[in-house]
């Protein structure tokens, strides 16, 4: 419907709760995705520790209890028949080893050497430990089985970004609200529209009779003055001779339920409804009629013979 021109209009109260739900839904995220992975946030230590470079041969690390701890072995050696924790006391604890892997390949090409995967076990205690293997001198690689870093570091990243985004939206939302008539437009719906098209048919009909009682009406407005018009076919024909009309010489009258903006050169006239057009201004109801002109010109379909 090219007349049904945008509306502006002021939504309710209820349209600051758009950008507050969207932040919400992202804190929400943000902690699910922290309560899954505590171990980014309370592990003494994320980095990889290996038994090469220690000088006892043992993978020494912070630990903490009640994380779990990946262990692999260098290709090149047997894997260890069981693992044990010394701590900084002296204190030696057996560990189970567990052979789930979460994500963790089984394989891993790290410093021009192949790590082989052996299990992970559950530390039992804090503090600086070292990871013992049985029988001893396999090159162990010790580390926190703590998957999601790279995604809790885009979170922290594009979390300023939300931020701002939510405020300026708000602050977006805030503006259009105070304007006079809005900050927003719409086209009417096209329930709506069919609504009313019948009642508008039937105020341009009341137009015509008042205007040229043996004229013809066109489904969208256009009104023709003599009898050349009733058909279909005619009125296409005298339509497509008018092509586009001048609005210099159009004149605006007030007419039942909107406004009669005829073309006294061409015989012709179109009714416009009240709320088709954009505004009550005669541009825009002149506007308004030479797009209900062209559908009418395009598509003819007789109202009234």
């Amino acid at each position: 419907m090219a007349y049904e021109y945008q509306r502006p209009f002021r939504p309710s109260r209820r349209v600051y709760y758009v950008p507050a739900a969207v932040l919400g839904l992202f804190v929400a995220v943000c902690a699910v995705f922290a309560l899954t992975h505590m171990a980014l946030f309370t592990a003494a230590s994320l980095d990889a520790v290996y038994a090469r470079d220690e000088a006892d041969g043992r993978a020494s690390l912070y630990v903490t209890k009640g994380l779990r701890y990946t262990v692999y072995v260098e290709e090149s050696m047997a894997s260890p028949s069981a693992l044990s924790l010394t701590g900084a006391s002296g204190v030696t604890t057996p560990l189970k080893v567990d052979a789930k892997r979460h994500g963790d390949g089984e394989r891993l090409e790290e410093r021009g050497r192949t790590y082989r995967w052996v299990g992970a076990f559950t530390s039992p205690a804090d503090g600086l430990a070292a990871v013992n293997a049985e029988p001893g001198g396999a090159a162990l690689r010790v580390q926190v089985d703590a998957p999601g870093f790279g995604t809790s570091a885009a979170l922290v990243l594009v979390s300023p970004l939300v931020l701002l985004a939510c405020l300026v939206w708000e602050w977006w939302i805030f503006r259009g609200r105070r304007r006079t008539k809005g900050y927003w437009t719409r086209r009417p719906s096209a329930g709506a529209w069919r609504a009313t098209r019948k009642k508008r048919a039937e105020l341009a009909r009341e137009a015509l009779a008042g205007r040229w009682p043996d004229g013809t009406a066109l489904a969208n407005g256009t009104l023709l003055a003599s009898a050349s018009g009733t058909s279909a076919e005619g009125a296409r024909e005298r339509l497509a001779r008018v092509g586009r009309p001048d609005v210099s010489d159009a004149r605006v009258r007030k007419a039942e339920g909107g406004w009669l903006v005829e073309f006294p050169e061409y015989e012709v006239a179109v009714f416009v409804a009240a709320g088709e057009a954009k505004s009550r201004d005669c541009a825009d109801v002149m506007r308004c009629a030479v797009a209900k002109f062209d559908l009418d010109a395009r598509n003819p379909v007789l109202t009234r013979a």
